[in-house]
């Protein structure tokens, strides 16, 4: 079998394919014919195309040409979606563990198909490893994000479950471990404890597997998916909220059965994954796939717009994606100069060029696109708007994207003007499939991207459009109410900030954790107890694992208040189970 490979080997685990097979990586080009040329090779060399990534990928503009089957490999495939959906007419296959299959088939029957593409990315293979779990000195161990609260809250709900128990076992939470303190806390713990972010996408993580590389018994939820499939009863100790403490008693009071379970979950977990994904893709030659259909303008800008959300704060688009995104942007205007959803996906496009292009050094280039009559973004926002009345999103990107340049007062009308059509037009105000600025190279915030991958979930949470399209402006709203918040803020107007906090938390609660923050800020500032103790008690009831917000909760509270016995109580059991300080900093408020 001779396979391409498209995207990025970022940990090395795609790397060596054993004879006969053979295999080359093709760098990213406009086509399919210039990246096969690139080394060497025409497009009749392969037998198969695998997109490594595919979620976090930008593809050729006629990758769907591919005279052999196209497989993608996805593992972020909630958080990253925007991209996948825009991919998937060009894929034959879509590679995810069982919780991926379950969830994407709906939108693609046929083409998704059970792989784990999770391996030891990390490398792990510590000394320590070798120590029988009888003489390690810990009980239940997590590491792993707990923060952001909107992205973590499933997670830090599972957590919270494990926390109740410190008094039985003993139980540590920590995160922001180097490599080296990362591993040797899972060699010094008996058991691992996992849990998916997010109940959406539960599946095999890479925790998993570094478990199992460190030698301890790991814990995985009872319905996810993912883990269940790929891992036999008697290698993965299930749990769920009410078996919890007898699933750990079950392991700690027979270590010997104990030993045997992380002995059989470890020489899964430590096999190579290029053996597994061969035999998938044999499977795959030999199936009839899906016919492909063409790609439209908006599925080919928002791959090439969106397509890098796992490379880190210093990633930058490769040379050829700018010139592609231009093209494929000139070309969507003349082809389509009437479709709004399709001038703002344009409009986030060029804008993000322009700050990239500014951020290189290339400023003379940055301009001939502000002065180009079709590609200006500003004027593919304000067509978009004045085409569709009732289009939230055009305004609300020309409201960042005026921010991003300092023009603070045009942004508050924008912004503004976004909040009336939400509030006019409800969900017929996101019904055009909608695209949001800053995406990347525009010095995004995290909440910018809280919003796209809360956007992103939506398409699985709500399968119905009405209650989607409601969600998806109650998203939106959210964040134009806390961006004119920062403004607030900004020209000192502290009661006006408040009111638009206040507003982001009525809009989505669940999402509104960093303007609870600020809220609180305010008001202690101020001396507005009231108020003060109103945010931390939201702020403690959405995340139970915020610590910081209980113990400034009781410094503000009477002993004789109700629930200040209990908060005393939560506050013990949460500084028991982290032992890491720096999981109790808090970090600077996330603001424009």
């Amino acid at each position: 079998m001779r396979i391409a490979f498209v995207g990025v080997d970022y940990c090395g685990q795609y790397g060596v394919v054993p004879p006969p097979h053979e295999a080359v990586w093709l760098p990213f080009a406009p086509t399919l014919e210039e990246m096969y040329a690139k080394v060497g090779k025409t497009p009749a060399w392969a037998d198969v195309c695998v997109v490594v990534l595919a979620e976090t990928h930008p593809l050729p503009l006629d990758f769907e040409s591919s005279a052999c089957p196209t497989v993608a490999v996805v593992v972020d495939w909630k958080t990253w979606s925007d991209v996948l959906f825009a991919h998937a007419p060009a894929l034959d296959f879509i590679f995810a563990d069982q919780s991926g299959v379950d969830r994407l088939t709906p939108f693609w029957p046929g083409k998704p198909r059970t792989f784990v593409p999770v391996a030891n990315f990390s490398r792990i293979d510590p000394p320590a490893a070798a120590t029988p779990l009888r003489d390690r000195p810990h009980d239940v161990t997590f590491i792993g994000g707990i923060s952001p609260a909107e992205i973590f809250a499933d997670r830090n709900q599972a957590l919270a479950w494990l926390v109740e128990h410190v008094d039985e076992f003993d139980v540590r939470i920590m995160s922001g471990l180097d490599s080296d303190a990362f591993a040797q806390a899972m060699c010094d713990s008996k058991i691992v404890f996992n849990h998916a972010a997010s109940n959406i996408q539960a599946g095999v993580n890479a925790r998993n597997f570094e478990a199992g590389a460190c030698g301890a018994v790991t814990m995985g939820e009872r319905d996810n998916a993912g883990a269940t499939t790929f891992f036999g009863e008697d290698e993965l100790v299930r749990y769920c909220e009410d078996t919890l403490p007898d699933a750990i008693r079950g392991v700690l009071s027979n270590v010997d059965a104990s030993q045997q379970i992380a002995d059989r979950y470890a020489e899964k977990t430590t096999a190579p994954l290029m053996p597994r994904l061969l035999d998938a893709l044999h499977g795959v030659l030999e199936a009839e796939p899906v016919p492909r259909r063409g790609r439209t303008h908006l599925d080919l800008l928002v791959g090439l717009c969106h397509g890098f959300g796992n490379w880190g704060e210093g990633a930058r688009r490769p040379a050829a994606a700018l010139g592609m995104m231009v093209a494929t942007a000139e070309e969507a205007v003349n082809a389509c100069p009437n479709d709004p959803a399709l001038l703002n996906a344009v409009g986030v496009c060029m804008a993000e060029i322009v700050v990239e292009l500014a951020r290189l050094g290339e400023g003379s280039q940055s301009a001939r696109i502000l002065d180009h009559p079709l590609l200006e973004p500003e004027r593919q926002w304000r067509r978009a708007a004045a085409l569709d009345e009732s289009f939230a999103a055009p305004l609300y990107n020309l409201g960042r994207y005026l921010i991003k340049r300092g023009e603070d007062s045009r942004a508050i009308g924008m912004l503004t003007r976004a909040r009336s059509r939400i509030a006019e037009h409800g969900q017929r105000a996101m019904e055009p499939p909608s695209v949001f600025f800053p995406v990347w190279c525009a010095n995004a915030t995290g909440l910018d991207r809280v919003l796209t991958a809360a956007y992103n979930a939506v398409r699985f949470e709500y399968p119905e459009p009405a209650s989607a399209r409601t969600r998806m402006a109650a998203l939106l709203r959210w964040r134009i109410e806390e961006v004119l918040g920062d403004l607030a803020m900004r020209r000192g107007n502290q009661d006006g900030a408040l009111r638009q906090y206040r507003a982001a938390v009525d809009a989505a609660p669940t999402m509104a954790t960093e303007a609870l923050r600020k809220i609180a800020g305010i008001a202690k500032d101020t001396g507005d107890r009231a108020r003060h103790v109103e945010a931390l008690r939201e702020l403690t009831a959405l995340n139970p694992l915020d610590a910081l917000s209980r113990t400034e909760l009781l410094d503000v509270c009477e002993p004789s208040e109700p629930g200040y016995r209990q908060l005393t109580e939560e506050i013990r059991r949460l500084r028991q189970a982290v032992p890491t300080p720096r999981m109790f900093e808090r970090r600077p408020f996330d603001e424009l």
